[in-house]
């Protein structure tokens, strides 16, 4: 029996699936992409943009920013990461209104949930944030940033609570409030 080296046998496996891309496609791929994440940087002058990291693709791009910018409209400070030429996530160097909702700066804002809608899928807040009529924590009591998610529709899913909700007396601070269309349910973190 003749053996395949492992790089032939990973290709031909791959070529089986209809994944196989030739030197000149992934080019051609990372070409298109680099297009697609300058018209969003083009504002930004390179020597105050650093690529920190980019898939093989080049669909997704990890970028470092040197001083403070917007992108795509957000305020952002630091590591900003762009997918298919759109924001995918990004911390605020201001404050931005994201829809509805008004978030403090210093919060890292996630967008593009698993599925791949569009929109807001999670944020580390902050600074503490009414979201929905819910007071959502920045930190946990241990000090560790903690995230509130969010559905598709853009409607607020879970966070830890940065006050009690006086209606339900196990939504205490520092617990885990999950908000569905039942109303807010709270577990101890």
């Amino acid at each position: 029996m003749k053996r395949w080296p492992l790089s032939l046998a990973a290709s031909l496996a791959l070529a089986s699936l209809g994944g196989l891309c030739t030197p000149a496609e992934v080019q051609r791929s990372r070409d298109q992409w680099d297009a697609e994440h300058e018209r969003v940087l083009a504002h930004i002058p390179r020597e105050q943009r650093r690529v920190m990291r980019q898939s093989y693709h080049g669909e997704t791009l990890r970028i470092w920013l040197e001083r403070d910018a917007t992108v795509a409209g957000v305020p952002c400070h630091g590591e900003v990461e762009l997918r298919a030429g759109k924001l995918a996530e990004a911390t605020l160097s201001a404050p931005h209104r994201e829809g509805r909702l008004e978030l403090p700066k210093g919060s890292r804002v996630f967008w593009g949930h698993p599925g791949g809608a569009l929109g807001l899928a999670r944020i580390e807040l902050g600074a503490d944030t009414l979201i929905d009529g819910v007071a959502c924590a920045a930190r946990d009591s241990h000090g560790q940033t903690v995230e509130a998610r969010f559905d598709e529709s853009g409607a607020l899913l879970w966070c830890t609570l940065a006050a009690p909700l006086p209606q339900n007396p196990d939504c205490v601070r520092g617990a885990m409030a999950t908000i569905s269309a039942e109303g807010v349910t709270c577990s101890q973190r």
